[in-house]
């Protein structure tokens, strides 16, 4: 049964499919989400990667929005990053939930300055697409 399983995970890893990851303790974080098409994660990402300037970057942006991409529906996928915001590090992370095939479900949980910067973000994005 384990061979069986490590085969079936190898096959969706070689085909682009990703699993689901474990959950991130995001106690006493702030949080800012939005649910969005999937033509939309990738744009997005890449804005919010330019608040800061280290640790969470446009290359970084890009491999998130193919895991969600990968996410199949029901699953989530969890990401941290150590980024500067404003010359002080902070702690960023991503959470994406597929609750629909093409429209993921995004958190992002940080610093209250952190995330008030991204919900302004994500209210632009949304205006500037119509969402």
């Amino acid at each position: 049964m384990k061979s069986s399983r490590a085969l079936l995970f190898s096959i969706l890893a070689l085909v682009g499919c990703t699993g689901a990851t474990n959950p991130i303790d995001t106690t006493g974080m702030t949080e800012a989400s939005m649910n969005l098409d999937q033509e939309h994660v990738g744009p997005l990402l890449t804005g919010i990667s330019k608040m800061f300037s280290a640790g969470f970057s446009p290359n970084e942006a890009a491999k998130i929005t193919d895991q969600v991409d990968g996410l199949w529906v029901g699953q989530t996928g969890n990401w941290e990053f150590t980024v500067t915001f404003n010359g002080k590090p902070a702690r960023l992370v991503i959470a994406a939930y597929k609750d629909d095939s093409d429209a993921p479900d995004l958190y992002f949980f940080s610093s209250p300055d952190v995330a008030t910067q991204i919900t302004k973000e994500l209210a632009a994005f949304s205006e500037a697409n119509g969402i």
